[in-house]
């Protein structure tokens, strides 16, 4: 600002100066002919013009460094801008990542809490259970069977169990689940509903097996072998409970044995016979006969079953 002044000045000053000097040698007054007129203003023209030229340069240059030194400003601004942007956006993403840790907390604290929940009351299903005869709406108490609890699945395994021919054991479990599903059949309902849970959840499939086993390790051997039954029953559903078995390696440590010169197998230690083709419903092949999925997951004798049949 300064310097337009100097120069504002200094046009002013040279201006006054010409005029003065003009003035002083040859007076003030009107020309009488074009001619002294043209060369009033050739002389004014001729000394004027190029200080003012220069001046003009100088403005000009001045001007530029200027707009040098705003450009540089600007830069340097839009820089520390882009800064504070960056440094904006980085803050607003770990925010971001942040509040997804806590929903996914959230989320998973309130999965937890629901499938404890869950779990919880399936173990008050479970001791509220009744097996004898007043429990029965129209089926013989052939034992006279008196038990609650766990001890149940034991007593509708022998009640199912035929010693004259044993291959109707899984005909003797749909009859029973028939007439008599108020015994166990909410049990197995809560189960299942168990197991949908945790599988339509939005946990690992690593997170899913881990709270399925410890589900699974809450029930009895008496328990998985009902399981195995219930869900080969046309009583039962169209065989998405059996399905989740399989999906989930769920009858892995349940009690079975071969039967020497027989296609069967023995369930719990009641050995209530179950044939090789029930079996089979819980191993999922391909078209070339390699399995996929089996309920039974590292089961040694399916495994000895499986390679004996040539499968594997």
């Amino acid at each position: 600002m300064k310097l337009v002044n100097w120069i504002i000045g200094s046009a002013l000053f040279f201006a006054s100066l010409v005029i003065y000097i003009f003035c002083d040698k040859f007076g003030v007054g009107y020309w009488e002919s074009i001619e002294k007129w043209a060369q009033t203003g050739d002389f004014f023209g001729g000394i004027l013009n190029p200080i003012f030229a220069f001046l003009s340069l100088i403005l000009i240059v001045f001007t530029l460094r200027q707009n040098q030194k705003a450009l540089e400003q600007n830069k340097y601004a839009l820089n520390i801008s882009n800064t504070e942007l960056s440094l904006s956006r980085d803050e607003f993403k770990n925010s971001v990542t942040a509040l997804n840790s806590q929903v996914e907390q959230s989320s998973y604290q309130r999965f937890e809490t629901t499938f404890f929940n869950m779990l919880s009351l399936q173990v008050e299903i479970l001791n509220s259970l009744s097996f004898n005869s007043k429990s029965l709406n129209s089926r013989k108490n052939f034992n006279e069977e008196n038990t609650v609890g766990r001890d149940v699945f034991g007593s509708i395994l022998r009640w199912i169990d035929d010693t004259e021919d044993e291959s109707n054991s899984l005909r003797h479990y749909d009859d029973f689940q028939s007439a008599e599903n108020q015994v166990v059949g909410h049990y197995f309902r809560n189960l299942y509903q168990i197991l949908k849970f945790v599988n339509n959840s939005l946990i690992t499939i690593e997170e899913k097996t881990k709270y399925i086993r410890i589900l699974r390790a809450q029930l009895s051997s008496n328990e998985l072998g009902l399981l195995l039954f219930n869900c080969l029953s046309s009583k039962v559903d169209d065989g998405q409970f059996r399905d989740l078995l399989i999906k989930y390696s769920f009858l892995e440590h349940v009690v079975l044995s071969t039967i020497a010169y027989d296609e069967g197998f023995h369930v719990s230690i009641i050995k209530v016979f179950i044939s090789e083709n029930d079996i089979n419903k819980y191993i999922k092949r391909d078209e070339h006969g390699d399995i996929q999925e089996t309920a039974f997951g590292k089961h040694s004798v399916i495994q000895n079953f499986v390679s004996s049949k040539n499968i594997m």
